[in-house]
């Protein structure tokens, strides 16, 4: 347990400081295609990406096979798109093609700001509601 106690405390500590990258997402439909929208304040100084991740939750598969066969099993978070790493701007536009299988009230956005090395910087998500 003392382990835990250490991984506890540091990530307290990280949640103490001030972000380094401010972040606001907004998010619409138009046309078929999901329309991102960040806007962010860079306080780094390490010349961060973005990179956007659409998930959806409430999804199920009925396994035929192996150990779990027979049952049914729930899944959340589910990613249905992962962009390339783009250079993060103060303010950044991205579209993505809405998938007609994707059940809209369950997608949720999420922008990942990292470095070029992939430390976490900042992230943010909001819901397709």
């Amino acid at each position: 347990m003392r382990g835990t106690g250490n991984i506890l405390e540091s990530i307290r500590q990280v949640n103490r400081r001030e972000a380094s990258v401010d972040l606001e997402l907004r998010l619409n439909i138009e046309s078929g295609q999901l329309r991102l929208q960040l806007t962010s304040l860079d306080k780094s100084g390490h010349n961060p990406q973005v990179q956007f991740v659409v998930f959806e939750d409430h999804l199920s598969t009925q396994v035929e096979r192996g150990e779990n066969s027979g049952h049914q099993l729930s899944h959340l978070r589910v990613v249905r798109y992962l962009s390339p790493p783009i250079k993060l701007q103060p303010e950044l536009r991205h579209d993505i093609k809405l998938d007609p299988g994707w059940k809209k009230h369950d997608l949720g956005i999420a922008a990942l700001v990292t470095t070029a090395e992939h430390l976490y910087l900042q992230a943010v998500y909001a819901r397709l509601d």
